[in-house]
């Protein structure tokens, strides 16, 4: 048993795969082997985040569980593969008890069919929900439980649960870190579609935290999501001072909970972690360029004193600065060719034509886009965080726009909207829509759709009125688009 946990410490969790097999072949009802054994297909970096490995993983927790219910450890993985599979937005859902599918398109055909996909969801909710409540029956006391519940309920859309679980929370969890259930009450109240309550909820709860990490001995790091949940709302309102405020706890959360044997990676160099959200923020939202600026300079100074082996990494954490500045009012494409210097890889098909469009070559942009089609995948273990995650589409909407294919743009931001994006953790592109909507306003308006341009401008007027200055310029340009609209009715009036 010990020599089959070290492989597992070790990273070499064929060995200690083996090593489990090799117990359990001995005695198949020895529950802390089954563990070991599920523990170790969880862990797997290659296999265990396809469907076939977490499934194997599942059924490992899962007999651990018929072995010995008390095994709350195993609860908390099951939840994790459970809650995944509940969303709707998730990449793999639960198509039998005990065994996950892709839910991804393969060859342009969808995994599972529509009523196969429905009938999924329903049981990974179904099942979620149970196993939660099957813990917290277990555990009626202790925190992490009931945080399971809620991301189950969350998970499955049933927020009125969730928020109950919430009060659970903030009765159980220590008096230093109580607050922190604000930010589950903030996302509720966002998925609900209350967006300045629960950006208002954000706020005072960050207030009250004053930037400290508050101690959560029965939590590892389940809190950094939650916290950096809170982004969400603030970004999608254009408050980017609160949205890096929420960054920063969520960050030092992060740290406090680092457990002591890990192994160091680059996230803990300088402040790689956090200026990689904030490059992600500032980009995605448009602003501000000094801080964009400021960003990509830490994380390529970083980069350059990394090790050799890291240093594409650390580049790749900051991308989205880098593409931020070439999409800047006075673009520079200087950041984009260190990037591609430092990483040792050419920038994605649109960015490159966005490049070429900022130095007046059209030609070179069209080139660029017909490459799009053949985007290489990212390497497996390869960090490269580009703009709006890695969401290509709303850079090629930018060139189509520019090129003058009105159409290509809005069709590419046809599925761009808020039903699309994620709730759990923090989601970059909520600060994007303000952008989408203003360039889908652009095109529909050259299109002469006065209609949808309107719609689309409102939107933008409502959404960023009270915005931070940097981002004021898009509401202008709004408020520009509904004057020449309301122009052009006058004069044919």
């Amino acid at each position: 048993m010990i020599g089959a946990y070290r492989a597992m410490l070790d990273g070499d969790v064929g060995r200690s795969q083996q090593l489990y097999h090799l117990l359990l072949a001995r005695d198949s009802t020895d529950a802390d082997a089954w563990y070991g054994l599920a523990d170790a297909f969880f862990h797997d970096s290659v296999a265990g985040s396809t469907p076939e490995g977490m499934t194997r993983s599942l059924r490992a927790f899962r007999r651990t569980l018929e072995l010995d219910p008390q095994y709350a450890l195993a609860y908390d993985h099951v939840m994790s593969l459970l809650t995944n599979a509940a969303s709707s937005e998730g990449s793999y859902t639960l198509v039998e008890r005990d065994s996950f599918a892709s839910t991804r398109a393969k060859q342009g055909r969808p995994a599972l069919d529509s009523v196969a996909r429905a009938r999924a969801l329903v049981r990974a909710r179904a099942e979620a929900v149970r196993t939660a409540r099957a813990w917290v029956a277990l555990q009626p006391a202790v925190a992490r439980a009931h945080h399971a519940l809620f991301e189950a309920h969350f998970a499955s859309e049933d927020y009125a649960s969730a928020s109950q679980e919430v009060g659970e929370l903030r009765r159980l969890l220590p008096a230093a870190g109580r607050d922190l259930a604000g930010y589950l009450e903030a996302r509720v109240r966002f998925a609900r579609g209350d967006t300045r309550l629960a950006a208002e909820l954000v706020r005072t709860t960050t207030a009250g935290l004053s930037g400290r990490a508050p101690d959560l001995p029965d939590f590892g790091r389940e809190f950094v999501s939650d916290v950096m949940a809170g982004a969400n709302p603030l970004a999608y309102e254009g408050d980017l001072d609160g949205a890096a405020e929420v960054i920063a706890l969520g960050n030092a959360i992060r740290r406090a909970t680092a457990l002591a044997d890990e192994s160091p990676t680059i996230w803990e160099q300088d402040g790689v972690w956090e200026w990689s959200r904030l490059a992600q923020l500032y980009s995605a939202a448009g602003g501000p360029v000094r801080d964009l600026h400021r960003l990509w300079s830490n994380l390529a100074s970083s980069a350059r004193r990394g090790r050799q082996t890291e240093r594409a990494d650390i580049a790749g954490a900051g991308a989205a600065a880098a593409v931020g500045l070439l999409l800047a009012a006075e673009s520079d494409p200087r950041p984009v060719a260190e990037l591609e210097a430092l990483t040792g890889r050419a920038a994605a098909p649109e960015v490159r034509a966005l490049a070429a469009l900022a130095r007046g070559d059209s030609a070179g942009a069209r080139r660029a886009l017909a490459d799009s089609a053949k985007r290489p995948a990212l390497p497996k273990g390869e960090i490269y965080l580009g703009f709006a995650w890695n969401d290509s589409r709303p850079l090629e909407a930018e060139a189509r726009y520019q090129l003058g294919d009105y159409r290509g743009a809005i069709s590419l931001l046809a599925s761009f909207d808020e039903s699309k994006l994620y709730l759990r953790g923090f989601d970059s592109r909520w600060g994007l829509l303000g952008r989408v909507h203003l360039l889908r306003g652009l095109a529909y308006e050259r299109l002469g759709d006065a209609d949808r341009a309107t719609r689309e401008f409102k939107q933008v007027v409502a959404t960023w009125q009270g915005a931070d200055e940097p981002l004021l310029t898009f509401v202008q340009q709004a408020q520009a688009g509904l004057a020449r609209l309301r122009g052009a009715v006058e004069g044919r009036s």
